[in-house]
């Protein structure tokens, strides 16, 4: 995935994601990079993208399923 999510805090990152879904760019469903992923192409801990995923799923914006990854939340 090349989405452009961008930031080094979990506020900054989870901001980002956010954006992204409130433009369009990731729409309910779409998948998201693991957090593995994430922090390695961000260059931050993997605590960190922890962290950001779980603002976003406490926000209601995503679903994560464990190992089944993080996906963006059908819109209610």
């Amino acid at each position: 995935m090349t989405t452009p999510i961008t930031g080094r805090s979990a506020a900054e990152i989870a901001a980002s994601v956010r954006e992204l879904i409130e433009r369009g760019a990731l729409r309910s469903g779409d998948a998201l990079p693991s957090v593995r992923s994430l922090a390695e192409g961000l260059g931050v801990n993997r605590n960190t993208a922890v962290a950001a995923y779980g603002q976003l799923a406490q926000a209601g914006l995503v679903v994560t399923r464990g190992r089944g990854g993080t996906r963006v939340a059908g819109r209610s």
